[in-house]
C-alpha cells in the first residue's frame, strides 16, 4: 500500500487502469473529509482516466454521481474542469455501450449528459480562467459530441472555437476536416461539394502534418484516422 501511494503522488504520474479503485477511496475520503480541495481535481480526473482505460462502467458511474460534490467543494477553475471530466467520463460510458461499433444512437442518455456537461464546463464561471489549451479541448470535444448526433454546422462552431484557442490543435484540425467530407459528401450539387472537399483536405492535412505531440493532445490512432 505504502508502493502504492508513493506512486500516486509521484510528479511524473499516469493514471492507470489497476489503480482506479485506489483514486475512487481518495476522491471519497476528500469529498467525505471537506479538506485539500485543491487536490480534488487532480483525483477526479485520475478516477476518471484510470475508469475509462478500465473501460470500468461501474466506477465511470461513481464517477458522474460524485462529480456535484466535487464541484461544490472546488475553486472555479477547477470546478470548470471537474465538469470536464464528468463530460469525459459519459464518452466513456456510451463509447462502453457502443464498443460493437454499430450506428451511434442520436438521443443516447450518455451522450446527452457528455453534451450537458461540456456545455456546463463552458458556462462555468471558471471557463475564463483556466488555458487556452484546455478551453480549445473542450471545445473540441463540444464538436466531437455534436457531431456524434450529426449536428454538424454546430460541431463546425466549435471546432473553430478550438482552433482560435489553440490553433494547432490536431484533433480539431482533423475532426473538422472529417466533418466537411461527410457533410459534403451530403450534398447533391457537384460544385458546392468540390469546395467542401478542398477545405476538409486542407485541414486533415494540417492535422497529419502536426504529427504527434505537437499540441499535448493528437494521438496516434487520430492520426491514421486522418490520413
Amino acid at each position: 500500500m505504502e508502493d502504492l501511494s508513493k506512486r500516486l503522488a509521484s510528479k511524473n504520474y499516469q493514471p492507470q487502469a489497476e489503480d482506479r479503485h485506489a483514486w475512487l477511496k481518495v476522491v471519497e475520503a476528500l469529498v467525505s473529509s471537506g479538506e485539500h480541495h485543491d487536490r480534488l481535481q487532480n483525483a477526479y480526473d485520475c478516477l476518471v482516466d484510470s475508469s475509462g482505460d478500465a473501460r470500468d462502467a461501474a466506477l465511470l458511474e461513481r464517477a458522474t454521481e460524485l462529480a456535484s460534490e466535487v464541484v461544490a467543494l472546488s475553486a472555479p477553475a477547477r470546478a470548470c474542469l471537474v465538469l470536464y471530466s464528468c463530460a469525459n467520463a459519459w464518452s466513456h460510458l456510451h463509447g462502453i455501450e457502443h464498443q460493437d461499433k454499430q450506428a451511434t444512437i442520436v438521443n443516447h442518455p450518455a451522450l446527452l449528459n457528455e453534451l450537458y456537461f461540456l456545455r456546463a464546463s463552458i458556462q462555468h464561471e471558471g471557463f475564463a480562467v483556466i488555458t487556452a489549451q484546455q478551453r480549445a479541448k473542450i471545445h473540441c470535444n463540444l464538436g466531437n459530441a455534436l457531431s456524434a448526433r450529426g449536428r454538424f454546422i454546430e460541431a463546425f462552431a466549435e471546432w473553430r472555437k478550438a482552433l482560435r484557442e489553440q490553433p494547432i490543435l490536431g484533433m480539431a484540425l482533423g475532426n473538422l476536416g472529417i466533418g466537411l467530407t461527410r457533410y459534403g459528401g451530403a450534398l447533391y450539387d457537384l460544385e458546392n461539394r468540390y469546395w467542401f472537399f478542398i477545405h476538409a483536405r486542407r485541414h486533415l492535412a494540417s492535422a497529419i502534418e502536426g504529427g504527434i505531440g505537437r499540441d499535448g493532445a493528437t494521438t496516434t490512432d487520430a492520426i491514421e484516422a486522418f490520413k
